[in-house]
């Protein structure tokens, strides 16, 4: 599906179509060596469900919360920025979406299920098999920031808004008047040497990246580059790397994977300037589209384009799974009561 838009719009946010061809490629829940290497090092947490199931849901693991009070089992995708960016197959028929969602629901153990993000196409199927299997279903809009449409950086820079191309040339000033330097092949020492330092400035509660967590980050980072998937961004301040951007390749689809930037060097805009450079060589490398697997707020700075997805939680059979469900969808009628504009 060809897409269609006017330089004026980047302005504030514009949804996006993609070709349906795209949304597979968003999906790691599709790349096998992720998923062997989640497997090796998050394996005893993950649901234990058959291969054709995973391939379709995704893999998830179990988690206990409480809503309204109740004790409640769920299964959730599993952990890692990553996760921001999971995307279902779209390429299975409905029958195997209500095989898949079969024996979820035998598995038992659990009162919700939390779905990854979905395209629209798949979203109908999965609320489809769901309903036939007398599973209550929620459905939840989900934006993703991407930059798409794009055949060039010079393209995508002229349909940049007056405000944004001027902030992009404030960046690049800020790094000829602070003497940084760029370099495109970061190693995975000096990616880490660079995580590590950011993550002792965040307290226990915000980092979630534990020592396991590193050693799958550092076995994924060099899976990607012996496949000849990943690109880095690294800004150098002398021989100090002061901020990086990484990145990884799905056929054309290019995903960003996550940017760090050493505090000291915050005014000079550092992680600005990477991944403003990592967008331009995701550009002229003729990236389809630039999946930011996410929706976080810095992310406006560089596009104003957002791709939206759904998120579907599912509700096992019986009185607590659909006392559970009017729970939830309750709440979620008031917060749209809430923001709905008032006549």
């Amino acid at each position: 599906m060809k897409q269609v838009f006017s330089p004026v719009a980047l302005e504030g946010e514009q949804p996006v179509l993609i070709d349906p061809s795209l949304w597979p490629l968003l999906n790691l829940t599709g790349d096998p060596t992720y998923l062997a290497l989640r497997r090796q090092h998050y394996g005893h947490s993950i649901v234990d469900l058959a291969a054709d199931t995973g391939k379709i849901l995704g893999y998830f693991q179990r988690g206990r919360s409480k809503i309204g009070g109740i004790p409640t089992d769920f299964v959730e995708p599993l952990v890692g920025w990553e996760a921001h960016g999971w995307l279902g197959c779209d390429r299975w028929d409905t029958t195997e979406w209500q095989k898949a969602l079969a024996e979820l629901r035998a598995l038992g153990q659990w009162n919700i299920f939390h779905s990854l993000y979905h395209s629209p196409q798949e979203t109908e199927r999965l609320n489809h098999g769901a309903r036939s299997l007398g599973m209550p279903v929620i459905n939840r809009n989900t934006p993703l920031r991407v930059v798409h449409g794009f055949n060039s950086w010079d393209e995508y820079y002229r349909a940049l808004s007056k405000t944004k191309r001027d902030r992009y040339k404030k960046t690049m000033n800020s790094q000829r008047k602070n003497d940084l330097r760029v370099t495109f092949d970061v190693s995975t020492e000096q990616i880490q040497d660079l995580y590590q330092r950011r993550v002792l400035r965040m307290n226990a509660a915000d980092n979630a990246k534990d020592a396991r967590y590193q050693r799958f980050l550092q076995a994924w980072i060099e899976a990607l580059r012996a496949e000849n998937r990943l690109e880095t961004v690294g800004v150098w301040h002398g021989d100090k790397l002061v901020a990086m951007a990484v990145g990884f390749w799905r056929d054309r689809a290019f995903l960003f994977n996550y940017t760090a930037y050493d505090q000291e060097y915050q005014t000079a805009s550092p992680g600005s300037i990477a991944i403003y450079k990592i967008i331009e060589t995701a550009l002229n490398k003729n990236a389809r589209i630039f999946s930011f697997m996410g929706n976080y707020a810095y992310e406006k700075l560089y596009s104003s384009q957002i791709l939206m997805a759904h998120r579907v939680d599912l509700f096992a059979p019986g009185l607590k799974g659909r006392f559970l469900h009017g729970i939830l969808k309750f709440k979620q009628d008031k917060q749209a009561e809430m923001i709905a504009p008032r006549c």
